[in-house]
């Protein structure tokens, strides 16, 4: 599957069974799908140092997936065991720009946390898919993509099914993911990754929120 027909298609799962409900001072609920999908997970919230987002934690029937904060990037990532051990993914990453600065500010973070063989081609290109936007609250929603020849070749690449590395690294598009990238609405200095992979996710960025830290 094209890698934006994947990252469309993960959106429209959590559009089409039920949008989560949400409120600032009240538990929002999952997709009545999400727990379909995880039977006998547990839905709760997440909360790092200056995030907070909701997510299903597991146990081994589901392999103990499960969402962590990670105030080092600062973001979250999955957790879970599987044939080869415990492993972790980063899954939200939050960069941090000026106030009101447009998302472009962020490029020479994302370029420096996403090392990828055409990184210096590579930039956030809008992404225009109403199902992303969701996840965002409607924010402008951008993938991480090269430009000029470098995206020729990898329009090329994809299309002839062949392997190749991710040009622009862990947080650009690839043959069956695109992660995708926002402004916060809560706090306009923070601009958002979220890598929804190529199939359904245990949490849901549109509950994803900024938190006070704690003194």
């Amino acid at each position: 599957m094209p890698l934006r027909a994947a990252a469309a298609a993960i959106a429209a799962f959590f559009l089409a069974i039920a949008p989560p409900s949400f409120a600032a001072d009240k538990t929002p609920k999952p997709p009545a799908g999400l727990m379909e999908t995880f039977p006998g997970c547990k839905w709760g919230e997440v909360k790092g140092a200056g995030l907070s987002i909701w997510s299903l934690a597991c146990g081994p029937k589901a392999g103990d997936a499960h969402l962590l904060a990670d105030d080092s990037l600062p973001g979250f990532v999955l957790e879970s065991n599987g044939p080869d051990g415990k492993t972790r993914k980063t899954v939200i990453r939050a960069f941090t720009i000026a106030a009101n600065s447009p998302i472009t500010a962020a490029l020479p973070a994302i370029r420096a946390a996403s090392p990828g063989a055409q990184s210096v081609s590579c930039a956030l290109v809008p992404f225009d898919d109403a199902d992303s936007k969701k996840f965002a609250r409607g924010a402008a929603v951008f993938t991480y993509e090269p430009t000029g020849a470098a995206k020729a070749a990898w329009d090329k690449a994809e299309k002839e099914g062949g392997d190749a590395p991710a040009p622009c690294g862990d947080l650009g598009i690839y043959f069956d993911r695109a992660p995708i990238f926002w402004i916060m609405r809560d706090d306009p200095s923070i601009v958002i990754a979220a890598d929804m992979g190529s199939e359904i996710q245990i949490f849901d960025p549109a509950t994803l929120r900024r938190v006070k830290p704690a003194r």
